[in-house]
């Protein structure tokens, strides 16, 4: 069966440059051209995956993000931008984006992207309920516990702790980091790297708590008491 990609996207000619390179690699393709049109079809369509724009007429990219997200829709989401601020991804990002892209981008990059996120959606976690030493994550319910106490995560720290504890005491490199978690390997991602792990040890550590996510110089990070 062909992966479904809804297209969300203002500028028609942009977007039909994308639904003809999608077409030709075996995708169907949706395409809309504000955010309440793309909103309701994704929320009664349930695509795959999503493609949008991060400025969209009547409802934006962010807000279509969040909204679906509330609804409990798991497609996977590609966000793109025109700018490269960190905070913008960030704010992208933790609203629910699965990856993010900065105009202009090469065509072979963001159909690679494509890929990588469609065999994510496509993988399902064998173990409901992960734990190391004291810090358990529920995946079922989406909980993150440090003994006993709920430890409120975004969506993308949420994902990047469930990798650290999918390979406890493995030295991950900052390339692993981004081609499993964010799909990506441009050097924005790299530089958000360092963001989300600093705010992930700022939740876990505190009540003086012992931190877990430690740096490895030169090589990345490693989840080791």
């Amino acid at each position: 069966m062909k992966s479904r990609i809804f297209v969300i996207e203002d500028s028609r000619e942009y977007a039909e440059i994308l639904v003809v390179k999608l077409s030709l690699e075996g995708y169907q393709v949706s395409i809309f051209h504000d955010g309440l049109e793309g909103f309701i079809n994704a929320l009664e369509q349930n695509p795959d995956l999503i493609i949008l724009s991060h400025e969209i007429p009547i409802i934006s990219g962010l807000e279509i993000i969040q909204r679906l997200r509330a609804k409990g829709i798991i497609a996977q989401i590609i966000l793109i931008s025109e700018t490269s601020n960190l905070q913008v991804c960030k704010l992208g990002l933790d609203a629910g984006a699965n990856d993010y892209i900065v105009k202009p981008f090469a065509m072979t990059e963001l159909l690679a992207r494509v890929r990588a996120r469609l065999r994510r959606f496509q993988y399902n976690d064998p173990l409901p309920i992960l734990k190391f030493s004291d810090l358990t994550l529920d995946q079922t319910r989406r909980e993150c516990r440090r003994q006993q106490d709920l430890i409120p995560l975004t969506t993308r720290e949420f994902e990047l702790l469930k990798y650290f504890m999918q390979h406890p005491q493995e030295v991950l490199t900052r390339e692993q980091i981004l081609i499993l978690v964010w799909g990506d390997t441009s050097e924005i991602a790299s530089n958000i790297i360092a963001v989300y792990i600093f705010s992930l040890r700022r939740k876990l550590e505190t009540k003086n708590r012992s931190r877990l996510i430690q740096t490895v110089r030169g090589k990345g990070y490693i989840l080791s008491m």
